[in-house]
């Protein structure tokens, strides 16, 4: 999914499992991150706030709080329901999702976007985006969709596993993710151990909450410092 010299391939890459993902986090926490720092907090959004989940729940010492951002704990691959993550391996896998292509640059539509802000948008495209074609990405492959339906299913049956606190922004008008698999999450979370998952739903912001307009943004940014402060300064005086 990636450009090359401007140019869109005619496929979308293909993705391995996410446990690769995984993997590669905590690698680079474990060498570049813990060395030097007593205390970690974790940030992570969309696709990442998947990664984060699965890996919280394989290694539950490492972060004392976390801050999830529209995690994509159920991928919106509507027709397809999310637990039946199969039926994505009936075509090519290199084929994009219905819907998606290659990537092109183009200039911002309120009503096709996923942030509301314009001057954020053209920030991302004109000073990242068009600069930069290798951070160009199209649409999801078929490939991809199958991993992350599989991943975003084990984040939510392992959500008990977790054992720090987890503050989840949810986006009311997110059109990437569904919120129904965010509330699964933190009920899980929650009926293992009591209020370990703050749902916070931000009504009419997109998905993209940490590039959105500043009234949607600057409540977000506001909450999440204050969530890991709070935490730092409780540890702390433990």
């Amino acid at each position: 999914m990636r450009s090359s010299g401007g140019q869109a391939p005619a496929r979308p890459r293909l993705y391995d499992d996410f446990d690769n993902f995984v993997t590669d986090l905590k690698t680079f926490v474990d060498h570049e991150v813990k060395p030097g720092n007593k205390r970690l907090f974790l940030l992570a959004h969309s696709m990442g706030g998947a990664i984060a989940s699965i890996y919280l729940e394989k290694y539950g010492d490492d972060f004392s709080a976390a801050v999830f951002s529209a995690p994509m704990h159920q991928p919106d691959l509507a027709p397809i329901p999310h637990w039946a993550c199969w039926l994505l391996k009936l075509g090519a896998g290199q084929t994009y999702v219905w819907g998606y292509g290659p990537y092109l640059s183009r200039e911002f539509n309120s009503d096709r976007e996923l942030t509301g802000s314009r001057v954020r948008y053209e920030i991302l495209k004109r000073r990242e985006l068009d600069r930069h074609p290798q951070a160009q990405l199209g649409g999801p492959s078929l490939a991809w969709a199958y991993e992350a339906c599989k991943a975003a299913n084990r984040s939510i049956r392992d959500a008990g596993r977790i054992k720090v606190e987890v503050l989840l922004f949810q986006a009311g008008a997110d059109r990437i993710v569904k919120n129904r698999g965010q509330r699964r999450f933190c009920e899980r979370m929650n009926a293992s151990r009591y209020q370990s998952c703050i749902l916070r739903e931000i009504h009419g912001a997109r998905h993209e909450l940490l590039i959105e307009q500043d009234t949607y943004r600057d409540l977000v940014l506001g909450e999440m410092i204050s969530f890991f402060r709070q935490r730092h300064t409780s540890k702390v005086q433990d």
